[in-house]
């Protein structure tokens, strides 16, 4: 969609753009093949360049992403949430049952 200056570049005709015309888009086209997710951010200066740049196979992509499934543990940082926020939440049932003995006695 954007080229190394962060021009807007259509991705079929190459135009170049400094900030984005009207009707110009950006999209984020996905495929996947069991394995390997390939992803591509095509911008298009048409609805029409669009269309064009569809009805043919698909490029090889430029930097291709493999998803992974985090299957190790979770980092700290995600545990410690989980700790604080089960904490912070048992502090606050906690308080509330104070006030409510405390209003009703």
């Amino acid at each position: 969609m954007t080229d190394e200056s962060g021009a807007y570049e259509c991705a079929l005709c190459g135009a170049t753009y400094e900030t984005a015309p009207e009707g110009f888009l950006g999209l984020d086209v996905e495929s996947h093949d069991g394995t390997v997710e390939n992803h591509w951010y095509p911008g298009f200066c048409s609805t029409e360049h669009a269309a064009a740049w569809f009805s043919r196979p698909l490029p090889h992509p430029d930097a291709v992403y493999t998803w992974e499934p985090h299957t190790a543990g979770a980092d700290w940082r995600f545990w410690g949430g989980v700790v604080g926020g089960l904490a912070l939440g048992l502090a606050v049932l906690a308080l509330a049952a104070v006030g409510t003995v405390s209003l009703l006695g």
